[in-house]
């Protein structure tokens, strides 16, 4: 009986998601992203895993329920017409603009007039990092300028470039195993005086993707373990002088931001108050969240999802007002990742 009513569940829901996705259609919105999402829960359920096949289903409900849905054009959203944050548009990079030109974990300069990426991280892609510059005050429109001097490896990833206010700029590179985060100072589309982020980290871990605060003496990134490759949390460490270490009640600052599922990509506002990351659950997309705290000396709490950032998006990162943003977002007609940008108001 018990089996009946699920199997009957599992159909009113599927049924209810086809509705609302032939109503979207008619609303001229791109569908092809939630019938992708519908077409995988049906595999699971066809290979006897209804729960999985059911998580998916119940987060392509949750979006097609939603007030701006998903929509799966590359991130972009009408959004709560109360929110802080604008309604999210499509940037473009200039002579890196055709289907296929991957722009991922970006980095931008706290003025807001360069932009680093990496192109795709998919194997047997060669990943490396690139930049490109701001035309003018558009700040969606920027000149591809090519990879980085210095930055990039034959044969090896390097990727998610990070840029802080003294014109440091850091990245991860596998030309070291573990992976390991390197820096150096970047001047006129080169990198100068490139060594290894000095970084004390427990073995078998390694850290990815770093964000400084605004003076350097605090940085968050991507806490992983060489063992456990599903493991994804966001650290916190500070200088002391010599190298970065983590802080002694890191995991209490994160309580309320790690989870069981990988959280990754961070950014930090430059008060420290607040925190961007990404978050990617079973049978779902990544998702955008922020975190805020009262003061530094106090935990993270608050958890809640960036109220206008939709799609198929990750790794946040702010100019040094706070007030811009910039992520990656998949355009589902190219299959490309997209720079999005959303501003707050």
């Amino acid at each position: 009986m018990v089996a009946q009513l699920d199997r009957r569940s599992l159909k009113q829901k599927a049924k209810e998601a086809q509705r609302l996705i032939q109503q979207r259609a008619r609303n001229g919105e791109n569908v092809s992203d939630y019938l992708a999402r519908m077409e995988k829960a049906g595999r699971h359920f066809d290979r006897g895993e209804v729960g999985r096949g059911e998580a998916i289903l119940d987060g392509v409900l949750a979006d097609l329920r939603s007030e701006s849905g998903r929509l799966p054009d590359g991130g972009l959203s009408s959004g709560p017409a109360t929110s802080e944050w604008s309604i999210p548009e499509r940037v473009r990079i200039r002579g890196y603009d055709r289907p296929g030109d991957h722009k991922m974990e970006l980095g931008v300069s706290a003025d807001g007039t360069l932009l680093f990426f990496n192109n795709s991280n998919e194997k047997p892609a060669r990943t490396d990092v690139f930049y490109a510059t701001r035309v003018g005050a558009d700040d969606t429109l920027f000149e591809f300028r090519g990879p980085i001097g210095n930055a990039n490896k034959p044969d090896v990833l390097d990727a998610t470039p990070a840029h802080d206010r003294t014109g440091t700029l850091s990245f991860v590179s596998t030309r070291v195993r573990p992976p390991a985060l390197h820096w150096g100072t970047f001047v006129h589309g080169e990198l100068q005086n490139v060594t290894l982020v000095p970084l004390s980290l427990p073995r078998p871990h390694y850290a990815l993707g770093m964000e400084f605060g605004p003076d350097k003496n605090l940085v968050v990134f991507t806490f992983r373990s060489w063992r456990k490759n599903r493991l994804m949390e966001i650290a916190i460490a500070a200088w002391n002088g010599k190298r970065y270490v983590l802080l002694d009640d890191w995991r209490e600052i994160m309580a309320a931001v790690n989870t069981d599922d990988p959280e990754y990509a961070p950014e930090l506002s430059s008060d420290l108050l607040e925190l961007w990351f990404t978050r990617l659950t079973p049978g779902g997309p990544p998702v955008i969240y922020s975190a805020t705290r009262p003061s530094i000396k106090q935990p993270f709490t608050n958890v809640t999802r960036h109220p206008t950032i939709t799609g198929l998006v990750e790794a946040p990162t702010l100019t040094g007002d706070d007030n811009t943003m910039y992520y990656h977002c998949r355009d589902m007609s190219t299959g490309t990742w997209e720079v999005c940008i959303t501003h707050r108001r």
